[in-house]
């Protein structure tokens, strides 16, 4: 019994010390993903975003300009931006994935940088990103 313990134990550790190293292929970012402050909440080290279709639990607030970006597999995505009336609206861009650091970044249509990640974990329905 403790014998099988110990293999489930380390077996166990295994699998997460290799999910860990493993790099994040621009494949698995494809989507759309929006921010939730109201789960960052409980992840003192991650900013977390959430695919635009996922439902949460009622937020007690209402959050405005719920920051989004949508990724396609051509290296094109949109991203909220936030207009000078206040009127928010999806702007077209383009982004990058440096696989060797796991760093995104996306970019408006003139190559300018809007947003710069590391992202720090990625699972099917979460993107966690690490806080500055």
């Amino acid at each position: 019994m403790t014998k099988t313990i110990s293999f489930l134990f380390l077996f166990a550790l295994c699998f997460t010390a290799i999910g860990q190293n493993n790099s994040i292929k621009q494949s698995d970012l494809i989507g759309c993903w929006k921010y939730f402050p109201e789960e960052s909440k409980f992840y003192p080290d991650m900013t977390v975003y959430r695919p635009c279709d996922y439902e949460s639990f009622p937020s007690k607030r209402v959050i405005r300009g719920r920051f989004k970006m949508n990724f396609s597999a051509n290296g094109k995505c949109s991203y909220l931006k936030i207009g000078a009336t206040d009127i928010n609206t999806m702007k077209p861009g383009k982004w990058t994935l440096d696989a060797s650091t796991n760093e995104l970044e996306i970019f408006d249509l003139e190559m300018n940088s809007i947003r710069k990640y590391k992202i720090i974990r990625l699972e099917r329905r979460l993107l966690g990103i690490k806080k500055n």
